[in-house]
């Protein structure tokens, strides 16, 4: 009887902390070296679900962490550098406004947009972002890794010590890059 209640009890408390099944696809990071600078792509996808949540007017808040890193054989991967780039879409399909906000670094970009679709297409991808000048870099061999998180809500941090066990993430997807040799003369 114990053991029966005990059983219930575990696979009650797994149901509710379950974690939920990803709703976005990353693609990429492609990376490549071009008048002496790495310039990085990559691409997510959201579900069809999230994408119509979206055009329907609900905020989202995506991160996308690029991370440069070099190879070692006997030791961990070395960390060099990173660059941390914040895009919010609002899309109002009352007034027909559609706004994103891109942060990188220190600076603010918003962008209008005539459609969602636009909107989604233009933050969600990517596109030959300057990661860094390869003069400060040694030859050796690096590869890159991107982060992508969505934000569910954002919480005060006294409760977040209180309800530890909340996601505040809806996804979290991490992609690597194929190893490159960068060769600095």
């Amino acid at each position: 009887m114990h053991l029966r209640l005990i059983v219930a009890i575990q696979i009650f408390i797994m149901a509710l902390f379950a974690t939920v099944c990803y709703s976005a696809e990353l693609h990429g990071p492609y990376a490549k070296v071009r008048n002496k600078a790495i310039l990085i792509s990559a691409s997510l996808e959201l579900e069809a679900q999230k994408a119509e949540e979206v055009r329907r007017g609900v905020g989202k808040e995506i991160i996308f962490y690029v991370d440069l890193f070099r190879v070692w054989e006997k030791w961990p991967d070395e960390f060099i550098l990173g660059k941390k780039i914040q895009q919010t879409l609002q899309c109002d399909p009352v007034k027909n406004e559609n706004l994103a906000t891109s942060t990188v670094g220190n600076r603010v970009f918003q962008k209008r947009f005539s459609s969602c679709d636009e909107l989604m297409d233009w933050a969600l991808n990517l596109s030959n972002i300057e990661l860094s000048d390869i003069k400060g870099l040694e030859s050796a061999e690096y590869y890159i890794k991107v982060t992508v998180e969505s934000r569910i809500r954002e919480l005060p941090p006294f409760i977040n010590l209180i309800l530890f066990f909340v996601e505040e993430t809806e996804f979290k997807l991490t992609e690597e890059s194929p190893s490159f040799l960068l060769r600095t003369q």
